[in-house]
């Protein structure tokens, strides 16, 4: 498991900012990348507090960037940016469970990104394996100093648990923040700093399989785009 993060940190993955950013195209952006990189839900559809887990784990995103690369004076930048997440996830009293992630720092990484969700199961069925989550997340983002962002969010989440699936389907609110810098080395059309704001409804969906006590997961979040998760890590 150190090995391979290792491996996937060794990696670039490169994000690149148009210059001459209009203020709709900071829209745009903020639109693709700043509610594109929003924390997201990948675990265990029961919470870990019902059984005071702890998870380790490793995600892998992918954001569809096509458009961001048609903005401003435009770039040559991939279609698409994978990133890694680290994330921690401990159980808690009364079926909470709290993940702190980030993607730290690397010489080939370009965003640096920390946050943390918390999740309460407030409902169990009695006889069906389905269960009813509210799940609240905050995190930041910053891309080579030129672009910052600031994200919450809130869900509402279904799990359900078979044998050794997990699954989970749900839908909310996300809210972006963007600060894009200025000057010479800025990206906006004015050369002024300038923010950005925008949200949008968010739809969640995914699901894991345990093989104890690893597992594996996928999902999908859609925002105003598309992304893409996969989750591998340990659960104790």
């Amino acid at each position: 498991m150190v090995s391979f993060i290792a491996l996937i940190f060794s990696m670039g993955f490169a994000l690149e900012i148009p210059t001459g950013l209009s203020r709709p195209d900071q829209a745009r952006a903020m639109e693709v990348v700043g509610l594109g990189t929003s924390s997201k839900f990948l675990s265990n559809a029961y919470p870990l507090g019902g059984y005071s887990g702890l998870e380790v784990s490793l995600t892998m995103e992918s954001l569809n960037t096509s458009d961001l690369s048609q903005l401003g004076n435009t770039t040559s930048a991939d279609k698409e940016f994978l990133y890694p997440n680290i994330t921690v996830g401990k159980g808690i009293y009364n079926d909470s469970d709290l993940f702190l992630h980030f993607t730290p720092p690397t010489k080939t990484q370009e965003m640096t990104k920390f946050g943390a969700s918390y999740r309460w199961g407030f409902y169990q069925a009695l006889f069906l394996p389905l269960n009813f989550s509210l799940v609240l997340n905050a995190d930041m983002a910053n891309i080579k100093n030129q672009f910052t962002t600031k994200n919450i969010g809130a869900d509402l989440l279904i799990g359900m648990n078979v044998s050794e699936f997990s699954f989970f389907i749900g839908g909310g609110y996300a809210n972006s923040s963007g600060q894009f810098s200025g000057g010479i080395a800025g990206v906006t059309a004015s050369q002024a700093s300038e923010s950005q704001k925008v949200e949008s409804s968010h739809f969640t969906f995914g699901g894991l399989y345990n093989f104890d006590p690893f597992f594996a997961g996928l999902a999908i979040n859609r925002y105003v785009e598309s992304v893409y998760s996969l989750k591998v890590g340990l659960l104790f």
